[in-house]
């Protein structure tokens, strides 16, 4: 009777760890999400102080200090001939950490979580992104209003200081997240554990992240996958061969548009040059504190994501969040045909709520389910 009891109670406390959203997984997720953030900081810190660095550096020597379309060429020529090396070198090393981390960051989300919570974990990954693009602007807060274009006035040393402290900023943070995936979590994900054929230690991470000791179900469907991209990989499949088959055509194609789809609805000219579009129609005193609101919807629609995209479904969603940028963009078009001066203020927080609620979160996610799914040797 008593062994019964323990045997509940055990199983009780399985199905507990099981349940909660703050368990080993999350801490898993949250270490792997240091990258995400930096990748939001990368996108909006540029935009932030951008203007301080064209003034120190002089890169602009007309009338306005800050408008450089008459000497864009010139400018370009002199940064080459200075900086060549540095933005080669730098250019290189950064965009193929970055490029790591859009594909690395959800894939280890999706092999360290359970099955059920895939979803909400993977969304982990857009808010660090935003979370990054909130702390950006928020340093950016420190330098005020920033340098004016008919002002000759140099910088100040603490501007001076502060641009590059937050340029310098990224490294910083780096340092942490390899400090706590060596030192605390230091376990390869059980996919990965597997193929390598390390059977007991994918068990042993799996019963952590299920918190339960029948990990046979998860156990199977890594072997299954692993299965398939080996498979794949005897058939050599190359992705021409898989686009000529339509279960593999299919995924792949979606998976693609779902990428450009992305992009072609602006949100990344919006959060990297939002001070220079905000100025077409707003007073200076007003560009900062628009960026500020933007950056905290940006950040705080991500948190309603978090619990309805395994409530709704994420075609739904994805849908949903269609329907909303639409409505967002008309008005503002037609607007625009009516009255060439009339403020978007109204229709940009539109479009930012449907994105960041709905669109956004739902495209990452399908991308890293269906590419999971279909893994195979080029996909």
């Amino acid at each position: 009777m008593n062994k019964s009891s323990k045997e509940i109670s055990s199983g009780s406390c399985a199905i507990n760890e099981e349940d909660k959203f703050f368990n080993t997984s999350f801490k898993y997720v949250l270490s792997a999400c240091i990258a995400s953030f930096i990748f939001g900081y990368q996108v909006s810190v540029l935009n932030t102080i951008k203007n301080f660095i064209v003034v120190e550096f002089e890169w602009c020597t007309g009338d306005n200090r800050l408008d450089c379309r008459e000497n864009t060429i010139k400018s370009s020529f002199l940064l080459a001939s200075v900086f060549i090396g540095a933005v080669i070198g730098s250019g290189f090393s950064g965009g193929f950490g970055i490029g790591l981390i859009t594909v690395s960051v959800p894939l280890y989300i999706s092999e360290m979580t359970h099955k059920d919570k895939k979803g909400a974990y993977g969304v982990l990954h857009q808010l660090s992104i935003t979370f990054g693009i909130f702390i950006a602007v928020l340093l950016g807060l420190a330098m005020g209003e920033g340098p004016k274009g008919e002002s000759k006035e140099p910088l100040g040393n603490f501007e001076k200081i502060w641009w590059r402290l937050m340029f310098f900023m990224p490294s910083i943070i780096s340092i942490v997240g390899i400090f706590l995936l060596v030192v605390f979590f230091k376990e390869e994900t059980p996919y990965f554990l597997y193929e390598k054929g390390k059977l007991e230690e994918s068990k042993k991470i799996l019963k952590k992240i299920y918190g339960s000791d029948d990990v046979d179900e998860p156990l199977n469907a890594i072997k299954e996958a692993i299965e398939q991209t080996e498979s794949a990989k005897r058939n050599s499949l190359s992705l021409l061969n898989a686009l000529k088959i339509p279960c593999y055509r299919y995924v792949i194609l979606l998976g693609c548009i779902l990428s450009a789809f992305q992009q072609f609805t602006g949100i990344n000219v919006l959060v990297s040059n939002s001070n220079e579009l905000y100025k077409e129609f707003l007073p200076s005193e007003w560009i900062t504190i628009l960026s500020v609101i933007m950056t905290i919807v940006n950040f705080l629609m991500t948190f309603p994501a978090i619990y309805i995209v395994e409530k709704l479904g994420r075609k739904t969603l994805l849908l949903g969040g269609c329907f909303g940028i639409i409505c967002a963009y008309v008005p503002t078009a037609i607007a625009n045909l009516i009255n060439k001066n009339s403020n978007p203020v109204k229709s940009l927080l539109s479009y930012l709520f449907s994105f960041l609620l709905k669109k956004q979160k739902v495209e990452k996610l399908e991308q890293v389910h269906i590419f999971r799914w279909k893994k195979g040797k080029n996909t």
